[in-house]
Parts: C-alpha cells; structure tokens; sequence
C-alpha cells in the first residue's frame, strides 16, 4: 500500500515524495461489509498539516460511477473537535481527460446519515440499505462539466473509532481536509473553486464548511453552499424528543428518536459535559453500544427493541448540559461569506420543512447570509434530490461561473454582515 504525505495547496502539485504509481483495488461486492486493512490508520500518525494525503488507492468497478471516470480512496489527516490529530477516510471521483486551465473545479460532497460504525463509510462502495449506494448526486453531470467530486467519509466511519454524529464543525473539518488532501494525488490537478453539497446529515455540515471555510482552509475559495434538507435546529429536535420520551410514545416517531440517541450518544464521547451514565439509563446504554457497531437500517432495528422511556434517563434530553451541546451544533449563528441556496420537500417525515424555513428566515437571513430556500411541495426526504436537480446544478455553474447569487431574504431581514 502506497503511503503519501507532505503538505500543499489545492493548486494541486503532489507531495515531492509521494509515488506516481498508487495501488489498483476492485470495488467489493455491494453487500460486504468488510473493512480492508486500507483503512487502518498508521500509529502513531505521521507529522504533518492538516489535509496531508496518508494514503491512496485507485478503485475500479465501483456500481453507478461511470466506467471512464477515475476513483480513488483517500486516507488523510484531519482534526477533532477537540484540536487533536485524526485520520480519515473518502473518495475522490474525476474525469478522465486532461484538467481544464487552471485545474479542475471541485464539488466537496457531504452526505447523510450511514451509521456509526467503520464499515458505514461510503468509499467502502457498499450497499447498505438494500437499495444503492450512497454516493453524490448528479455524479455524471458533474463530470460532463470537468469538475472533480471530493467526499469525506467523516471521523469515525471507514477509518473506525467515534463518530461524531451531528457535531457540525467535525464534518466541516473533514470536508475541507478531504479537499486538501485530494489535491495532493498524484496526476489530479485542481482548482482552489470549491462548492460544498450536502443533504440530511451533510446539510448541517455543508452548513458549517461554509461558517468556518474562511478561517479553516484560507487556501480554499469556498465560492457556495448548497444544503439539501439540512438537520439544523438542533435544539428543536432534542425538545422534541424530550416531549415524546416523557409520553413514552415512539411508533410514529421512533426515527427522530434514532437520531437523537444517536446524536447524544455522539456528544457523550464527544463533549466534558455529557457521560453515557447522565443521559442513558443501563438498558439505554446496552442499546446504544449495540447500535454503535452497526450501519443504517441495523441501527433502526436495534432501537426499535427499545422502548424511549427505557433508552433515556428522566429529564436527561432536555438537560442544560445537552441544550448546550445541541446549541453548539445549531449551524446559522454565525455569517456565512459564501452564498446559500437550501432546498426542502414540504413532505419530509425526518427534518420537517417548518424548521428549515425557520432556519432561513430566523438564523441564516439575520446573520447577514446571502441565501435562497426553495420549497418543492410533496416530496419528501431523499425524494427531494431528482426534483432540485435542475435549480441545484444551475446554482452550481453559477457559482463557478462568478455570476451574482440571488437571495430571498426579505428587506430589513438581512443585515450587513459585522
């Protein structure tokens, strides 16, 4: 296996010392979950910035990418919450032919919900749910347009360990390390254009590469956002979970119940604050261990054994000591310089679009972001992805292209930035 390192810009000149010659690997068969030993970082890491290139493999055969596309598996540096030095892992997807002037333009893609587990991270190009992998959207079009597709796996998943579900500036990091690091390949040139996307889960970190890309990664031109039904209120979520947990109700619900005990198992590993013992209760805890090994649906048929009053202590959602973490993770509380552009299915059973419209016209216009909300009535969570086709990848060129982003901020609910 191949081991890559050294610093860089998104320019995209390799490491002096990395090989030109990366491994060769066949994507696995769509059910295996296995982890190849790829994945298994060096210990201790070796010295180096963040978004150093540890390791790479090219990767053919991967379902629903086209056959002249190139794709990689990267292993690479990044950081916690917590400023200390982790690997992990992604995939990056580009063209064929040569990179256009000034190197290829990059969509850092952030996805949704997968797991907890190593083997939930999506460039394993394993098929999880029984339906199809969970890569980026729009993939062919993004390639008929010369650009190159950069997606973490976030902390936790493919390269093992915690992870940290939900917590917003841990995806944030991760997606631009990727970047980085994906620009230290060999014979991959890119542009410093970036434009992050993301839906469900890598909404709110689509949300959070944009607050923190300025100070994060100066090296970068984060040019836009798009964030396709986005977890954001947080705080919301944990209310309501609170609110059910004490009717001990959870049939018509028990999906907002899985990612909440998944988010607060997160943040118990994650944040001083919290401990397993102040939010779980012992049967809550067993549960949660059980859940924390597995991939989505598995985690769903784990917790449905649970009843929420048994997975909870009295009074722990809704404590002070997790308002504070879910605020925390409340992506819109800060400017975004780059612009915005969220769309939402008005039928979403998972983040309902009463918050997102909350989010835009209450956190995101009155921070001064330049940002657009697009409602498509019917459709729900993942089924709003092939109706915003058109908008997003318009939304997409524009950015690219330099032209002027429209907002929907309405007069006066859009201050100048501070």
């Amino acid at each position: 296996m191949a081991a890559l390192g050294g610093g860089g810009s998104a320019s995209g000149a390799p490491a002096a010392e990395a090989s030109p010659t990366l491994p060769t690997v066949t994507a696995p068969r769509p059910t295996s979950v296995s982890v190849p030993d790829f994945y298994r970082p060096p210990s201790p890491l070796p010295p180096g910035p963040s978004g150093s290139l540890l390791r790479a493999e090219r990767v053919t055969g991967v379902p629903t990418v086209p056959r002249h596309a190139r794709v990689w598996r990267i292993l690479y540096r990044s950081r916690t919450v917590a400023g200390q030095d982790v690997a992990v892992s992604g995939y990056v997807v580009a063209p064929a032919g040569a990179a256009p002037v000034g190197g290829y333009r990059v969509i850092d893609w952030t996805h949704g919900t997968t797991g907890m587990a190593a083997p939930c991270g999506p460039s394993l190009f394993t098929n999880l749910d029984g339906q199809s992998l969970y890569l980026t959207p729009y993939l062919d079009q993004f390639l008929a347009a010369d650009d190159v597709i950069v997606a973490t796996d976030y902390e936790g998943l493919g390269a093992g360990g915690i992870h940290p579900y939900l917590v917003g500036a841990s995806a944030a990091m991760n997606s631009l390390d990727a970047v980085r690091a994906a620009a230290k390949l060999p014979g991959l040139r890119l542009s410093p254009d970036v434009v992050v996307i993301g839906h469900s889960q890598g909404g709110q970190a689509a949300l959070f590469t944009g607050e923190i890309a300025p100070s994060y990664s100066p090296d970068l031109r984060l040019l836009g956002v798009v964030a396709i039904a986005p977890a954001t209120n947080i705080s919301a979520a944990i209310t309501a979970a609170d609110y059910l947990t004490s009717r001990g109700g959870i049939s018509d619900n028990q999906g907002d119940l899985d990612y909440v005990a998944m988010a607060l198992w997160a943040w118990t590993h994650t944040y001083r604050a919290l401990t397993v013992t102040s939010v779980f209760t012992p049967v809550g805890a067993s549960d949660m261990k059980a859940a924390d090994s597995g991939c989505l649906p598995q985690i769903a048929a784990s917790l449905l054994r649970a009843r929420a009053r048994q997975l909870f202590r009295s009074g722990a959602v809704n404590s002070p000591a997790v308002q504070h973490d879910a605020t925390l993770n409340n992506p819109g509380q800060v400017h975004t310089a780059a612009p915005i552009l969220v769309v939402q299915g008005t039928d979403d059973p998972i983040v309902p679009y009463a918050l997102t419209e909350f989010f835009v016209r209450s956190q995101a216009c009155a921070v001064g972001d330049r940002v657009s909300l697009t409602l498509y009535p019917g459709v729900g969570h993942g089924g709003v992805i092939p109706p915003a086709r058109h908008e997003i990848l318009s939304y997409v060129a524009d950015r690219f292209a330099g032209r002027a982003a429209p907002s929907g901020c309405l007069p006066g609910a859009n201050p100048p930035a501070p």
